[in-house]
């Protein structure tokens, strides 16, 4: 056995210039990879970030098998379990569900490293439920089904989480022991063209963002519920939706409505642009482990809102670089955004205080604590 060596599992791709949970691995693969820790990667998506170890597709179209939830644990568990002498020390489980593979890594002799939930299951649920929508993941609310889909964290002994919002929801929810997490927020890379602070002309309309892929648990029918609201208060303002899916939105909200683009998946390039084009970044989740896009508007010098329920919101001090709401609150929402509206000559110093914190995060430094976190780990 490789005793100080990592196979890295992922449930997403991964990419240098990507967003969300694919920066996320890019990075986690880089940080392992630089400090000679990478044994390899299995993931259920095909990728190649580096040349130099092995790759492992876990995928089941190749053998018929149909995609679940529990189909890359089948294939992960197939895998440690071939009999290979030159097994790495550890298995560094990035998702959920592998509740078979985990224990063959014990079996094996392997340390088990995961990655906390992205959401609290709960909330999640709720949300669906408020809007009369069916949620769709048996495996996270029929009570046997979940307690071996996080099978693999109970036997973890190192468990990461980017922010205190998670870590306390595995403390509580699932009996993890804090002794065993380790907190690393997320990073972001400063755009390669500096931005500016935003700042409101007179007589321009109050320009809002909001990137992520469509969800009831986002929060974003609140989001645009308020930006309606803001009518009421002679308030000219435009909100741009980026991210998969988002092109739906309008339906559950009473359709089109002119001071709102629900734009769909937007390239790098487009989002770049959409950056620099708000005066404020609002992530309005009711659950969200941390909520990388928010860092990345602070990259550009864009203040943001946040919901107390999203772990970006350990970095956002209100009144200072942001503000924080309270989760479903569309009346906070309207009043953070008519602050920013009466009070537009603050938009440039709170920009240059969300800019110190995206220049106190970058990638780098989350490739360092959580390379040491791992070596730790594996002594």
């Amino acid at each position: 056995m490789e005793a100080e060596s990592v196979l890295l599992v992922s449930d997403s791709t991964m990419a240098p210039a990507g967003h969300g949970g694919a920066a996320v691995m890019w990075h986690t693969a880089r940080a392992l990879h630089d400090a000679n820790l990478l044994h390899g990667i299995a993931s259920t998506e095909r990728v190649e970030p580096f040349e130099d170890v092995p790759r492992h597709y876990l995928g089941g179209d190749e053998i018929g098998l149909a995609p679940s939830p529990w189909s890359a644990d089948y294939r992960l568990a197939e895998l440690l379990s071939n009999g290979n002498s030159e097994i790495p020390g550890a298995v560094y489980m990035i998702g959920a569900g592998y509740c078979v593979s985990s224990r063959w890594a014990i079996l094996n002799g392997q340390q088990v490293i995961s990655h906390l939930l992205a959401h609290n299951i709960e909330e999640s649920a709720s949300e669906f439920g408020r809007f009369a929508f069916d949620f769709p993941y048996r495996h996270l609310t029929e009570p046997r089904l979940l307690e071996l889909y996080t099978e693999h964290m109970r036997a973890s002994s190192l468990l990461t989480a980017p922010s205190a919002i998670p870590a306390a929801y595995g403390v509580r929810r699932f009996g993890l022991d804090w002794d065993r997490i380790k907190i690393i927020p997320y990073g972001v890379d400063l755009p390669a063209q500096a931005a500016s602070p935003p700042l409101l002309e007179p007589g321009q309309e109050l320009r809002i963002l909001h990137v992520s892929q469509a969800g009831l648990d986002k929060g974003q029918i609140y989001l645009m519920q308020a930006v309606q609201r803001l009518k009421t208060f002679g308030i000219t303002a435009k909100l741009k939706i980026a991210g998969a899916a988002t092109t739906s939105l309008p339906s559950m909200t009473g359709g089109v409505q002119p001071e709102i683009d629900c734009l769909g998946y937007v390239s790098p390039e487009e989002l770049d642009e959409l950056y620099r084009w708000a005066h404020v970044f609002v992530l309005p989740s009711v659950t969200e482990a941390f909520g990388l896009p928010a860092l990345e508007a602070m990259a550009y010098s864009r203040p943001v809102i946040v919901t107390s329920t999203a772990g970006v919101v350990d970095l956002v001090t209100h009144g200072r670089n942001g503000f924080v709401s309270h989760p479903r609150d569309v009346e906070q929402l309207v009043e953070h955004l008519r602050y920013l509206w009466d009070h537009a000559d603050r938009l440039k110093s709170l920009g240059e205080g969300a800019r110190a914190i995206a220049e106190a995060h970058p990638w780098s430094r989350f490739e360092t604590k959580t390379a040491a976190a791992v070596k730790a780990a594996l002594e």
